[in-house]
């Protein structure tokens, strides 16, 4: 019986869980020559069924560059598919971000046919150079709050686990 509360208790916990942040990285190689790759973090707001409207990016570029948020009029989506795999949807599935030092903009984004690219634009819209990603990869941080709630509710089923009586029944 305690376990069945306590494993209840955990699976309610659970459904308090929302993504509004998830981890990046990517890595590719640019066409005429070059390597590119970034990391850093997306901060999102839920559009509900399974998608998400980034609100923010930081991180940074082949460890020198600092990413410093969303470029201007920037509508990017995240869009959680089946299977929980990730792919970017909307505007050719770009999600853009300025960079500290770089007058234009950067994106990553899924080109049909040709698989998630990485595309430089210059402060025109001009693109300046294009990278094919080898590797894309977005996962879900949980919240703080989220880790607070899976503590606690340990820290519950500990403390029942201790409190109610076991009853072991001994059969002849």
């Amino acid at each position: 019986m305690r376990y069945q509360l306590g494993l209840s208790l955990l699976l309610l916990g659970a459904s308090a869980l929302h993504a509004d942040q998830f981890n990046f990285s990517y890595s590719g190689t640019i066409l005429g020559g070059g390597k590119v790759s970034a990391a850093g973090t997306l901060t999102a707001k839920n559009m509900g069924g399974g998608v998400y409207q980034v609100t923010n990016i930081s991180g940074t570029r082949n460890n020198t560059q600092t990413i410093t948020g969303l470029a201007p009029g920037d509508l990017s989506y995240l869009y959680t598919g089946a299977g929980g795999l990730f792919g970017l949807t909307t505007k050719g599935g770009m999600v853009e971000f300025g960079l500290k030092g770089v007058s234009g903009y950067d994106s990553f984004e899924y080109l049909s046919g040709v698989g998630y690219a990485e595309t430089m634009f210059n402060s025109h819209g001009v693109p300046t150079s294009t990278a094919t990603l080898k590797s894309l990869k977005i996962t879900a941080m949980p919240e703080p709050s989220t880790l607070l709630i899976f503590l606690t509710l340990g820290v519950l089923v500990w403390a029942l686990g201790r409190k109610l009586p076991i009853r072991l029944v001994r059969k002849p």
